[in-house]
C-alpha cells in the first residue's frame, strides 16, 4: 500500500488539539485496547498483533511509558456477551501476558434463554486479558500486578470496530446497572471509565452484513464461516491459535469426540451452530444497521462524566462527477430501489459500480466488499433508520460505512477545529476523516513500513491526547 494523505498525520486534526492543550499530566490510568469483530488478544503464534500485525503497537506505547490491557473477547459474540466478558477480565486482578486460563464469565440468567439445551450461561477457564507495563526496575516491559477494575482505578479505551460498540454497551451497563446481573446489579456511575476512543466503529451498523449475502447467493461464504468455526474449536481453549470463544453454546468438542463426529453434531440443522446464528445473539446481526439500532436505543446519550472521541477512514474513490451533473447523479443513485440494478450471475453477485470504488491500495482482502458496498441499495427500513439515502452510506473503508462512523445517529457530535480549544465530557468529537485508510490501516495491519511508522505515531498521539484530559482528581 502506499503513503496516505499528503500531510504528516493520518489525522491532524488530533496532533492540531494537542497543540492546544495542557501537557505534563500522569500516563497512570491504563490503556485498554479493545479488538473488533474477528479480532484477538494476546498475538497469534506469539507474533501477530491484532493492533500493528508484525508490529506491535502496545508495546510502543508501554515503551514511552504507558501501561497497556489487551482483553480476549469473543471475536464473533455479541455486544452482550462481549461486555460481560471484558468487565470479567478487567476485575479479575491478574493480568498474565503468557497465558493463564482461570477467568470465569458469567452471562447471566437471561441471557440463558438462548443457548442451546439448557446450557449454563457461565463460561470458565477463559484466558487472563493481556497486559504490559513499563517497570520500575529497568527498561523492558513488565506484567501488570496488582490492579484491579473500580471506580478508583478507571481506564481508557481505545477501541477498533465492534470495540466501539461493546464498549459503549458496557458503559452504559455501569451506569444504568442490570438488577438480575452480578456483575450490574449495582451502578458504578462514577470512576470506571475516564475515555472512549473509536476507531472505524459502526457507531449505525454497517451493510457489509447484508452485502455479504447479498453476494453469496449460494451460501458458500457462510459455510465456511462455520467450518472456520468448527475447526478453530475443535482443540481445548488452552492449545487454540484462535479460539472463537463459543464453547458456552455448546460449539466445543465432547470428551472422546473426534473432529468429524464433532463437525457433524455442530453443523447439523437444529445443531449449535445454527442455533447461534439464527437467534441474533452474535457478532453478525449486532453488527448490521438493525442490530446497532437496537444497541442505540438502549444504551442513550453518551454518559456525562465520559470523554468520548471518534475516528473516521475511508478507502473508496468517488465516480460521480462534481457540479450540477454530480448533484443530479448523486440524487438519482440515492432513490434507486434495492434490485433496479441486476447482478450478473456467477458464483459471486458483485452488481453493477455504485457511487464510490475501492482505492488501488485498499487492502486487497477488502476490495470485494469495499466495491459492492460502494454500490448498495438501502433498504426501506434501513434508510427509515439511518434517515439518509442510499448513496450517503456509500463511501467506506472496506468493511464499515464511512457515515457510520463519527458517532451514533442523534447524538451530539463536535468536529474538531481550530475553535477547539476546551475538552468537555458526555459528547462525540470527531477527530476527522482521512479519505485513503481503509480498516486494516486503522490497527497498522500494513505492510508499508512508512505507513505503520505514521499509525503508531497515530496511537502515540492519541495515548499523549487521554493523559492530557482534565481529570476530576
Amino acid at each position: 500500500m502506499g503513503p496516505k494523505r499528503d500531510d504528516d498525520y493520518l489525522f491532524p486534526e488530533l496532533h492540531s488539539l494537542l497543540d492546544r492543550l495542557p501537557s505534563g499530566r500522569a500516563k497512570r490510568i491504563p490503556i485498554v485496547l479493545v479488538p473488533g469483530f474477528v479480532g484477538w488478544g494476546s498475538p497469534l503464534l506469539n507474533s501477530f498483533n491484532y493492533f500493528g500485525g508484525f508490529q506491535d503497537i502496545a508495546g510502543t506505547l508501554v515503551n514511552r511509558g504507558w501501561t497497556v490491557i489487551i482483553p480476549q473477547l469473543g471475536p464473533f459474540s455479541s455486544n452482550w456477551e462481549r461486555a460481560c466478558e471484558l468487565y470479567a477480565q478487567l476485575t479479575h486482578g491478574s493480568y498474565d501476558p503468557d497465558g493463564t486460563w482461570d477467568v470465569q464469565v458469567d452471562y447471566g440468567t437471561e441471557f440463558q434463554a438462548f443457548l442451546p439445551n439448557g446450557l449454563p450461561a457461565v463460561a470458565t477457564g477463559r484466558r487472563q486479558a493481556f497486559s504490559l507495563t513499563y517497570g520500575t526496575d529497568g527498561p523492558a516491559p513488565r506484567r501488570l500486578k496488582n490492579w484491579k477494575w473500580s471506580e478508583d482505578s478507571p481506564v481508557h479505551f481505545v477501541t477498533h470496530s465492534q470495540g466501539g460498540n461493546t464498549v459503549r454497551y458496557l458503559i452504559h451497563l455501569l451506569r444504568n446497572g442490570k438488577a438480575d446481573h452480578q456483575y450490574f446489579a449495582e451502578r458504578k456511575e462514577k470512576g470506571w471509565v475516564e475515555s472512549l476512543v473509536t476507531l472505524a466503529t459502526p457507531h449505525n451498523g454497517t451493510t457489509i452484513i447484508d452485502v455479504l449475502k447479498n453476494i453469496d447467493p449460494t451460501g458458500i461464504g457462510h459455510l465456511l464461516i462455520n467450518q472456520t468455526i468448527v475447526t478453530a474449536s475443535f482443540q481445548p481453549q488452552q492449545t487454540r491459535i484462535y479460539d472463537p470463544q463459543l464453547d458456552h453454546w455448546g460449539i466445543c468438542p465432547l470428551p472422546d469426540e473426534d473432529f468429524l463426529t464433532m463437525s457433524l453434531r455442530l453443523t447439523s440443522p437444529g445443531g449449535p451452530l445454527q442455533q447461534w446464528f439464527q437467534n441474533n445473539h452474535n457478532g453478525f446481526y449486532d453488527n448490521s444497521i438493525a442490530g446497532v439500532a437496537a444497541l442505540n436505543a438502549i444504551v442513550g446519550p453518551p454518559a456525562e462524566n465520559v470523554y468520548y472521541f471518534t475516528f473516521s477512514c475511508g478507502a473508496t474513490l468517488s465516480t460521480i462527477p462534481k457540479g450540477v451533473l454530480g448533484r443530479l447523479t448523486n440524487k438519482v443513485l440515492g432513490f434507486i430501489p434495492q434490485g433496479v440494478i441486476k447482478p450478473p450471475h456467477h458464483a459471486l453477485q458483485l452488481g453493477s459500480p455504485g457511487s464510490q470504488l475501492p482505492r488501488a491500495d485498499m487492502f486487497p482482502a477488502f476490495s470485494i466488499f469495499g466495491y459492492v458496498m460502494g454500490g448498495y441499495q438501502l433498504t426501506i427500513e434501513q434508510k427509515s433508520i439511518l434517515a439518509c439515502r442510499s448513496v450517503d452510506m456509500q463511501q467506506n473503508d472496506g468493511i464499515v460505512n464511512t457515515a457510520s462512523m463519527q458517532g451514533p445517529r442523534g447524538s451530539v457530535i463536535e468536529d474538531v477545529d481550530a475553535t477547539v480549544v476546551t475538552l468537555n465530557r458526555g459528547r462525540f468529537y470527531h477527530m476527522g476523516t482521512n479519505d485513503a485508510m481503509d480498516h486494516a490501516d486503522a490497527i497498522g495491519i500494513v505492510v508499508d513500513t512508512e505507513l505503520i511508522s505514521r499509525v503508531k505515531t497515530m496511537y502515540l498521539g492519541i495515548a499523549e491526547l487521554l493523559s492530557r484530559l482534565p481529570t476530576d482528581s
